[in-house]
């Protein structure tokens, strides 16, 4: 897959949560998140942020590492496997570490 986006694209994801509400906040239904690619082109991401975004560790970032941080979403705690960025809570953030890498393979070491 080429890397490379155009400047002002405009990506809409849409992440369902099956929990009742108490397990994840004010989280209902799902969350919407709007992505707007700026720049012209990037060359490639580094392997670590690859690998951390590769939560099943199958060498690819797609729609089932998706679903695991979707799932997740609202979990805290330590060792918690969608908290990318090792903060004790799976949230937005977490989601905008995996959701530029969907659809890339992770580079062998």
């Amino acid at each position: 897959m080429d890397p490379t986006v155009s400047s002002d694209e405009l990506y809409k994801l849409v992440a369902f949560v099956n929990k009742p509400e108490a397990q994840c906040g004010p989280l209902s239904g799902g969350v919407a998140i709007d992505l707007k690619v700026e720049g012209s082109a990037r060359t490639g991401p580094p392997t670590a942020a690859l690998q951390a975004a590769d939560l099943n560790k199958d060498g690819f970032v797609n729609a089932i590492d998706f679903s695991i941080l979707s799932t997740q979403y609202g979990n805290t705690g330590a060792g918690v496997q969608a908290d990318i960025n090792k903060d004790g809570k799976v949230n937005s953030l977490d989601a905008s570490l995996l959701i530029p890498y969907v659809g890339l393979e992770v580079p062998q070491q």
